[in-house]
């Protein structure tokens, strides 16, 4: 199991300087939108097998082949950007990825006015 307390002080960090750059652009961070979460395997059927949990957890999934080969798991949740929030999904998400191999690369998602 991975150790997220050496991870979630960076990534906490990483992600409060997302929100606020969010934030100063406009973004009216009270509103729930589409959050992706991005997953990168070495397999498509890796990437598969990540969306179906993924599905039980009760978000979107989808699959792509990128450029270098490999393939990116998008999981998509509907919340409203908090540090907290995106931390504890991530680590869920990461724990999911590391035992079907895949590897957790960022989140992302469009501003809301």
């Amino acid at each position: 199991m991975p150790n997220h307390e050496d991870a979630s002080d960076g990534r906490d960090a990483d992600n409060l300087e997302v929100i606020e750059r969010l934030r100063d652009n406009g973004d009216d961070l009270s509103k729930e939108r589409p959050i992706d979460f991005f997953v990168v395997f070495e397999s498509p059927a890796r990437a598969e097998m990540f969306c179906v949990e993924v599905a039980r957890m009760g978000g979107g999934a989808s699959v792509n082949k990128r450029e270098d080969g490999r393939w990116d798991g998008t999981a998509t949740f509907h919340m409203i950007p908090a540090v907290e929030s995106i931390g504890n999904r991530e680590r869920e998400l990461e724990d999911l990825a590391e035992a079907l191999g895949g590897e957790l690369d960022g989140w992302g998602c469009f501003s809301v006015e």
